[in-house]
């Protein structure tokens, strides 16, 4: 989740139609991040010629959540076979980056090129991860045992921060 404001360059001036404005934008840009792309800008030092920059993403999508006397957030939802070091938060960063930047919806697909591309790292305050799945890896028949947790374990390793 991440603070709806930080996606909308003025949000001294949100209105209904720059709300859902914002927000289509958001969800086009996180259809561009789905399949097999060179995540190489979105980590530190791997260039773009290195095998393990190449990340598959299975799912990403986000919804408005308003939280009523907190504000509204946007929930997002990433399912991918795995992540390098900061590529989540470099993934919500360049959204950020594009709308405080006014730069082209291009920007994020140019960024899976062989080129440098500065990106913004997103801050970590205000941003939560859920859940952690290993759907992938359960499947696997030679694995000494699933790695799946109950709603109760879940629960209680989120209490904890």
């Amino acid at each position: 989740m991440a603070p709806f404001s930080i996606f909308i360059k003025d949000p001294t001036n949100i209105t209904p139609e720059t709300e859902e404005k914002s927000l289509l934008r958001i969800k086009g840009l996180c259809e561009k991040f789905i399949g097999t792309h060179n995540f190489h800008n979105y980590t530190k030092s791997m260039k773009a010629t290195d095998p393990r920059a190449n990340r598959y993403i299975m799912r990403m999508d986000c919804g408005l959540v308003d939280q009523q006397e907190r504000g509204k957030y946007i929930k997002f939802v990433i399912q991918g076979q795995s992540f390098i070091y900061h590529q989540i938060r470099k993934m919500i960063g360049i959204m950020i980056q594009i709308v405080h930047q006014d730069l082209p919806d291009q920007f994020l697909s140019n960024s899976f090129y062989n080129n440098a591309v500065q990106i913004w790292l997103a801050p970590p305050h205000g941003l939560l991860l859920d859940r952690v799945t290993f759907d992938g890896y359960n499947k696997k028949k030679d694995i000494p045992e699933p790695l799946d947790f109950t709603e109760e374990e879940v629960l209680t390793q989120t209490s904890l921060y």
